[in-house]
């Protein structure tokens, strides 16, 4: 990559919209320039904070024609490689970022949303913590079975997860009269992390 834009890189979270968005513009046509290079080097990359891995997602989020592919194989990778370490937030928290996809635009919406729904059953919390983080962005109004899977978890094991189950229902106006939290949860919701995940 070329030493300037490593540099925007470098100072992408202290530059204004519009640097930002040039930045992106910039970062997304240096990678098109070489995309099985850029390919190549990516997946040599461990997961960290140092990887740019965020600014990446959102600049390829951009051009979803050429990269579509890319983003159905990184959530893919993502789930995967966090199953082999200790701490899979450490790998999952990379999931935020794939917000930066318009799900209306992106052909593997739904496989997206599948992947997303099995691990909603994962029996670590923190999958399914961060598939219930996800699933609102993609999930379609009318994938009810989906849905249901994420109702579900309001009575999941983990409080937080029945919290974070409620607010996802919530986001997407499907909360029947009967989807309640318990006075607990709600209480536990205000004094204790509901992000605290490992």
């Amino acid at each position: 990559m070329y030493s300037n834009l490593s540099k925007k890189l470098d100072s992408f979270y202290e530059q204004t919209n519009i640097e930002k968005e040039d930045t992106l513009k910039e970062l997304l046509e240096t990678i098109n320039t070489a995309p099985e290079d850029f390919i190549k080097s990516f997946y040599n990359e461990r997961f960290n904070y140092l990887n740019n891995l965020p600014i990446i997602y959102e600049a390829l989020s951009k051009d979803l024609t050429n990269w579509a592919d890319f983003f159905l194989d990184e959530i893919r990778r993502l789930f995967a490689t966090a199953e082999t370490v200790d701490f899979p937030r450490q790998v999952l928290t990379h999931l935020d970022e794939l917000s930066f996809i318009d799900a209306e635009a992106f052909k593997h919406r739904d496989a997206f949303v599948a992947i997303l729904s099995t691990h909603l059953e994962n029996q670590h919390v923190t999958f399914r913590y961060y598939a219930l983080s996800l699933i609102p962005d993609f999930v379609r109004n009318d994938d009810l079975q989906t849905i249901n899977k994420i109702r579900k978890r309001l009575k999941d094991s983990d409080w937080r997860i029945r919290y974070w189950a409620f607010m996802a229902l919530k986001d997407l106006s499907k909360l029947n009269s009967s989807d309640r939290l318990s006075v607990m949860d709600v209480l536990r919701s205000k004094i204790m992390s509901t992000i605290s995940f490992n």
